[in-house]
């Protein structure tokens, strides 16, 4: 769980420094050299940006953490249970 908070946090960093990054450089030309290029470049690093910042908050599902440390959604593992459980083992006479 640790390893998958650390990985969108520094997720979101990247973008975020991704943002920065083109924000510095596109302040550095000429105002008559900014094109659609330069707009469509800061367009994507701030899509990204934003993307990366709403990532946890669209996610609603409730999840448990398995032994092995991976992130099972409750609903499908309540969903697997009862399944299994109306699994009969019985052979029907015919």
């Amino acid at each position: 769980m640790a390893r998958l908070t650390l990985k969108e946090e520094l997720g979101k960093l990247g973008a975020h420094r991704g943002l920065e990054a083109e924000l510095q450089e596109s302040s550095q030309i000429p105002e008559d050299g900014l094109d659609l290029w330069v707009l469509h470049r800061l367009a994507q690093a701030a899509d990204a940006a934003n993307r990366a910042q709403r990532a946890d908050q669209d996610d609603q599902t409730q999840y448990d953490v398995a032994d092995n440390g991976a992130r099972i959604s409750r609903d499908e593992r309540n969903k697997l249970d009862d399944l299994i459980g109306a699994i009969r083992f019985q052979k029907t006479k015919k």
